[in-house]
């Protein structure tokens, strides 16, 4: 699934983004970042841009939150992984939530018009852990590496918080009766 983003949200992305690399650094969380790299304004905005990609996607409210680290990042399990390049693996550290579900995201704002960001797929953290290659590239910290061919397609978490939504509507309809 391919998501444009609009100039505003690009204009969002680009604060939210610098607010989080300002508060990592205001906290002294500047060191090694995700991966053992370290992390630069763009990087966060990027990651920022996916977030907003994935919730307009699926039609789930963003918030824009900061400092909520292993929170998800939109509903209650939601968790976003960026990367620029189409081809790469989505990356699960030992320390994520096996119960959430991480979303892949490909896309970069290195461009000269409004982003497109590509929703490869999606798995559990359980399902990642069994499936991905653990491994340390360039000697960084372990992580496991999920190859895109293990992903589910998106429409399926699309009619699962569907059918999540569905059911709580329910829930509430018979307590209200």
């Amino acid at each position: 699934m391919q998501v444009k983003l609009e100039w505003y949200e690009v204009a969002i992305a680009g604060f939210v983004g610098t607010l989080r690399r300002t508060e990592s650094i205001r906290n002294n969380l500047n060191g090694q970042g995700k991966g053992g790299h370290q992390p630069d304004w763009k990087n966060e905005i990027d990651s920022v841009c996916a977030e907003i990609a994935v919730g307009k996607g699926l039609n789930i409210y963003w918030a824009g939150t900061v400092n909520t680290f292993k929170d998800p990042d939109l509903g209650e399990y939601i968790q976003v992984r960026q990367t620029p390049k189409s081809h790469l693996r989505l990356i699960v550290r030992p320390n994520d939530n096996e119960d959430h579900i991480y979303v892949l995201v490909t896309g970069t704002t290195e461009v000269l018009r409004c982003p497109v960001f590509e929703i490869k797929g999606w798995i559990s953290g359980k399902a990642a852990k069994e499936v991905g290659e653990w491994m340390n590239p360039g000697g960084q910290d372990y992580a496991w590496f999920v190859d895109q061919k293990h992903l589910r397609p998106i429409y399926e978490l699309q009619i699962r918080l569907i059918q999540e939504a569905a059911a709580k509507i329910q829930g509430q309809n018979k307590k209200a009766a």
